[in-house]
């Protein structure tokens, strides 16, 4: 008998870059018929509550979840963290520093994009954010509310995309120091979307390092990289994880919507990895 169960695990909110409140996703991953999804905001859990109580009468699981970006090797690295109290002291501790980076990032942008005629404000981004999490989408939207661009990849390929003139590099927390504290909080790591920047090597050095699975269903991967992560995966005894990398603003989040997923036996196997490292540092504590 095949299975009907589906999870992605790779999707943002409001809370942080996406277009839908948590609720609104939860119904939506619902209506696309998703069993399981876990809300993957940028350096923020906030979503993670009001989703638990909106999949509560729904019949549909909410694995808690978040995407960091970090340093590797002169590359933002972005680390899917699974299975982390959210309301952990130290955690939270870290993500609130990841923001605060985040704002003052945006900070910069902003003066750099004054200082060539792009006049927009800080305040502007109100409209598409909270200021919780600033992302560089969200200024992008602002840019194209202004008339300061045709539209967001206009505004990224002109003005605010790497090596453009109001590019900033963005401060991060390194991959190796992020691997060590996930797994000593209790969680899982998993590399996102490994096709869009790291070579095999480099895949290597992070698995010789602690990282727990790999993306290997995602949007940008053709059905070449996605054997190619899958086997790495089995080889290296890896988590081997699907995410639709949903926001709800471009045109080719509704083509995978409900199409990229993982199985319960990946779910389980998620779960079973989450305690026995939980375990694992109980009896180094005891």
């Amino acid at each position: 008998m095949i299975s009907s169960f589906k999870a992605d695990l790779h999707m943002h909110t409001s809370c942080s870059d996406g277009k839908y409140t948590p609720t609104e996703l939860v119904h939506k991953a619902k209506s696309y018929g998703l069993s399981c999804i876990s809300i993957t905001d940028h350096d923020t859990m906030s979503g993670i509550e009001e989703a638990q109580l909106a999949a509560s009468g729904l019949d549909i699981e909410i694995i808690p979840g978040v995407e960091i970006s970090s340093s590797f090797n002169g590359l933002e690295t972005h680390i899917l963290c699974y299975g982390i109290d959210k309301d952990n002291k130290v955690w939270k501790s870290i993500l609130e520093s990841q923001r605060s980076l985040r704002k003052e990032r945006a900070t910069e942008m902003i003066n750099r994009l004054n200082e060539i005629g792009c006049s927009i404000s800080l305040e502007d981004l109100v409209r598409f954010t909270t200021l919780d999490v600033v992302t560089r989408p969200h200024i992008a939207q602002v840019l194209v509310q202004r008339g300061h661009a045709t539209d967001t990849r206009d505004a990224f390929s002109r003005l605010i995309g790497n090596d453009c003139p109001a590019y900033v590099p963005m401060k991060l927390i390194d991959v190796f120091e992020l691997l060590d504290t996930t797994h000593q909080m209790g969680g899982l790591t998993v590399l996102a979307h490994p096709g869009t920047y790291y070579s095999t090597d480099q895949i290597l050095t992070l698995i010789r390092s602690g990282l727990d699975g790999i993306e290997y269903l995602h949007p940008s991967h053709n059905y070449f990289l996605q054997q190619k992560y899958r086997e790495l995966a089995q080889e290296y005894d890896l988590l081997a994880t699907a995410g639709s990398d949903f926001h709800g603003f471009r045109f080719q989040d509704y083509s995978y919507f409900g199409r990229i997923y993982v199985g319960l036996d990946t779910i389980s196997d998620l779960k079973k990895r989450t305690q026995t490292i939980k375990s694992a540092f109980l009896a180094i504590e005891s």
